[in-house]
């Protein structure tokens, strides 16, 4: 009995990291990242525009 519940603990949990990494991959990836420069973030934070609250 104790064998059976260890084995479907083990199976969820398995599934769940499996859910995590699939999620992982297919949203928070680097690949996915837009390159931001310094000089970038410098330039639209000093222009004025688009600042939130305004």
């Amino acid at each position: 009995m104790t064998h059976r519940l260890g084995r479907e603990i083990g199976v969820a949990l398995a599934a769940k990291v499996a859910a995590l990494l699939f999620l992982y991959f297919a949203f928070f990836d680097h690949s996915h990242r837009t390159t931001i420069t310094p000089t970038a973030v410098a330039a639209k934070l000093l222009s004025g525009s688009g600042a939130p609250g305004r």
